[in-house]
């Protein structure tokens, strides 16, 4: 029961800090950005290069499908980076804005970096596997790659905050994940359970618009507002998981839970003393 109402109180805390710092919000959209700016430019590239790139043989193509495949992990975990440092600040009471985050993360670069770059080759490998594995094989790949996203879940904020290599911090986050496995289940399927019920509940909403007015212009605005609620979500739900990364390390850390007050709050004043009577 102590897990699962510290999970809960974990889950309380996330929605506290964002409502705290609503500038978290925003680091989603950068990565999403970022990585659609990528792209774009691979694809520009083909489009007006294509004569040279269909010239390009097959293994060459693997290079750069995987060297694009590197480059959209790292800026996945680089802005991820940035939302976990920002979280843990807004937690320990200050107000960081979104230039410290991507400071905090551009000064682990290489690490971040090697991360990405064992990232993808772990998700290759996998990828791999499950094409060329029967339907049991499939269910061995996918437990398998659960369990390297449970045991790995610590890495980020272990590479923001702690002095340990890309590689060594694999084997401190399954450390860390033994002293608090309870509250992080009870937190990550709380989250689900919230999102889920939120794009539920989004849906209905729209189903309804559409069922009251009958019209194409009704269902034009149903799907337009419900694609932008889900991108909404969407960003709301990677906030939360930031930051519920950041408030488990520091739980696993340290044992805190609580949000700490401003370090510009003023202390309280102190207990009134009357004055001894004068002498007469």
């Amino acid at each position: 029961m102590g897990r699962f109402s510290n999970g809960l109180e974990l889950v309380k805390l996330s929605f506290k800090v964002i409502g705290k710092n609503k500038k978290l919000l925003v680091f989603p959209f950068l990565s999403g950005f970022t990585a659609m700016i990528i792209l774009a430019t691979f694809l520009v590239g083909f489009i007006f290069a294509s004569d040279v790139m269909l010239g390009i043989p097959s293994w060459a193509w693997v290079i750069i499908g995987f060297s694009l495949y590197i480059i959209l992990f790292f800026i996945t975990i680089f802005f991820n980076a940035a939302l976990v440092a920002c979280a843990m600040a807004t937690i320990e009471g200050g107000n960081p804005t979104i230039g410290y985050g991507i400071s905090m993360a551009s000064k682990k670069l290489g690490k971040i970096f090697v991360w990405a770059v064992i990232s993808a080759i772990v998700g290759m490998i996998l990828q791999a596997v499950r094409e060329r594995a029967g339907i049991l094989g499939k269910i061995a790949v996918g437990l398998l790659g659960a369990a390297w996203t449970v045991a790995t879940y610590f890495v980020i904020p272990i590479i923001v905050f702690e002095d340990v290599g890309a590689w060594a911090s694999v084997k401190r986050s399954y450390q860390l994940l033994k002293n608090s496995w309870g509250e992080g289940l009870v937190s990550y399927l709380a989250m689900g359970l919230i999102f889920g019920l939120l794009a539920f509940t989004g849906l209905i909403f729209i189903f309804l618009i559409v069922g009251l007015f009958h019209s194409l212009w009704a269902i034009l605005f149903g799907l337009v507002a419900f694609v932008i609620y889900l991108v909404f979500l969407a960003a709301l739900s990677a906030t939360a998981k930031g930051v519920i990364q950041a408030a488990l390390y520091r739980y696993a850390t340290t044992g805190k839970i609580d949000l700490q007050m401003p370090s510009w709050f003023p202390p309280p004043p102190a207990a009134y003393v009357p004055a001894p009577p004068p002498q007469l």
